[in-house]
Order: structure tokens, then sequence, then C-alpha cells
């Protein structure tokens, strides 16, 4: 319980706190129709384009490490570092 207690203490820094506060509030303003519609011209969340985007990348990124000689690999990236 102490570990636990320490780890969520570690996240009450002011900087974690605003920022999740600033995203519950962007999440609320747009989608509540009065707010946005004052606020935005676009009153949905993009995040299905968001994901599909970032699905398509690690797709490329996956696809690129399954090969041998891919500079993206774990063993390549260790070799270059020593």
């Amino acid at each position: 319980m102490a570990f636990f207690l320490k780890s969520v203490a570690r996240f009450s820094h002011p900087h974690y706190v605003i920022n999740l506060l600033l995203s519950v509030l962007f999440f609320a303003v747009k989608t509540i129709s009065p707010i946005c519609d004052h606020l935005f011209e676009d009153c949905q969340l993009e995040l299905v384009r968001h994901i599909a985007v970032c699905i398509k990348y690690l797709q490329t990124l996956y696809g690129r490490s399954n090969t041998a000689e891919s500079p993206h690999t774990p063993a390549t990236l260790t070799q270059n570092i020593s």
C-alpha cells in the first residue's frame, strides 16, 4: 500500500494535475454542443483519424523491424550505441 501511495504522490505534481485537468476540459468543451458551437467550427473529436494514423505508423514501423537488415531492430540499435 505504501508503494502505491508513493506512486500516486509522484503524480500529484502541478504539471500532471494541470495536464489532466486541461485534457478533461478539452474533451468536455469539444463534446458539449452549445460551448463547442461557440468556440469551434467542427464539434467532432478527430480520434478515429488520429488512431488510424497511429496504427498505420505502427504497422510501418513493425513491418520494417521484421527485416534482418533494418536499422530499427533492437540488436542494430544496441550495436550503434556501443
